[in-house]
């Protein structure tokens, strides 16, 4: 049983190394910002959410699994302006049992990559990993793509970073 939830950007306090890389700052950040309650369809359960910051944007992408599919979970995304306005976007994945998302942003090529775990029932029978690339105005969003399958594992809970002009799925 999935339990509601809601996003929130909660940023209290931070400790952050300074440009000098040998003392610590303190930065109090001053209000929680509610991102959503519920999916959205408006009842269903987000789990797992995983947010990027686009700087040159200043907006967040926000993604996680929802069970909006009959029988399955999908990925959902949303853009969020710091305000916390969702700006647009929606259901990225579609499958029997997407979920684990994360997310990176590329301030490279100005976009994000998302990257789930998706079941692929029989014959396959195992847990892959795949990803999608959207852009930062949503405009263009590509197809869903495979990043990893190995016949006999199933892979996981990815983990994602971008650097050096490249993404580090994990």
């Amino acid at each position: 049983m999935y339990t509601k939830c809601f996003f929130l950007v909660f940023l209290s306090a931070a400790m952050i190394l300074t440009a000098s890389g040998n003392a610590l700052a303190k930065y109090e950040l001053q209000q929680e910002i509610q991102l959503t309650t519920g999916g959205l369809s408006g009842d269903s359960d987000n789990q797992k959410p995983a947010v990027a910051y686009n700087w040159r944007r200043n907006e967040y992408l926000v993604v996680s699994h929802s069970d909006l599919s009959p029988g399955g979970t999908d990925i959902i995304a949303s853009r969020v302006s710091p305000g916390g306005s969702s700006i647009d976007l929606g259901k990225i994945s579609s499958g029997n049992r997407c979920e684990d998302p994360d997310v990176a942003y590329d301030h490279q090529n100005d976009r994000y990559l998302i990257v789930w775990s998706q079941y692929n029932p029989p014959p396959a029978d195992r847990w892959e990993i795949y990803g999608r690339i959207i852009p930062w105005n949503s405009s263009g969003v590509g197809a869903p793509f495979t990043i990893a399958s190995v016949g006999g594992l199933n892979l996981e809970i990815p983990a994602l970073a971008f650097g050096n002009n490249s993404y580090m799925v994990v």
